[in-house]
């Protein structure tokens, strides 16, 4: 693989994890409001943006019943995201000098 072509491919992973992220963040969001509507409370829009967000660091995902099916849908990819992104994070941190020692001990 060429640089230029990894290079356009590490791009196209960045475009890939935000494209999930706002996926599941809409989810979440609209899973938390279809919740607060089945449970009659009165919460702003701003409390579901704020649990949307939580999803992604497992804090608000563990949400008593009823839980709608965007919701649900949203708390089980929002950390396989998490991790995604961390992943493609490592690679491009990490990528050359792993590809230099693994190099180093071939020899």
């Amino acid at each position: 693989m060429t640089d230029s072509s990894r290079d356009t491919w590490q791009a196209r992973q960045w475009t890939i994890v935000a494209v999930l992220a706002l996926g599941v963040f809409v989810l979440g969001f609209f899973g938390f409001r279809q919740r607060f509507a089945l449970l009659a409370e009165d919460r702003s829009a701003l409390d579901s943006v704020y649990l949307s967000i939580q999803l992604f660091v497992l804090e608000s995902g563990s949400a008593a019943p009823p839980i709608p099916l965007t919701l649900e849908i949203a708390r089980v990819l929002a950390p396989l995201v998490g991790v995604y992104g961390a992943i493609i994070a490592a690679i491009a941190l990490f990528g050359e000098r792993f590809a230099r020692l693994r190099l180093r001990f071939a020899r």
